[in-house]
Formats: C-alpha cells, structure tokens, sequence
C-alpha cells in the first residue's frame, strides 16, 4: 500500500523529522492509500457526489463543496 508524508508540505516551520505516528488508511480509487498524519480531528465520509474535479494543474479552490 503506497504512504504518502506530506508533512513537509504542508507545514508552517514545524519540525517534520520526527517519526510518522499516525497513519490514516484511506479507500481511493478502488484501492487503499496511507496518509502520515500527526492527529485525528474528525472522520467524513463522504459520497462521490460531494468531489470536485481537479482542475488544470491539479488544483481546485475546494474539493469538497460546502
């Protein structure tokens, strides 16, 4: 199962070189994928229905509309 770690991304001058010690396994695409997560705030479930498309280059505004 591939594992994505995009705490180097995403943070805002945190430390990411510390150990993964969450992972959230997720249902995509008829597969599974792992996200490296920090901590669980919520849990969605959400109908196909609720996903934009992505837009060219892979960006959107929101992928879920509110």
């Amino acid at each position: 199962m591939p594992l994505v770690d995009l705490r180097s991304e995403l943070a805002e001058g945190g430390d990411v070189t510390s150990a993964t010690p969450l992972v959230a396994i997720l249902k995509y695409g008829g597969g599974y994928l792992g996200l490296a997560i920090d901590a669980v705030c919520d849990i969605l479930k959400a109908r196909d229905s609720q996903f934009s498309p992505l837009g060219p280059g892979g960006t959107s505004v929101g992928l879920l509309p509110a």
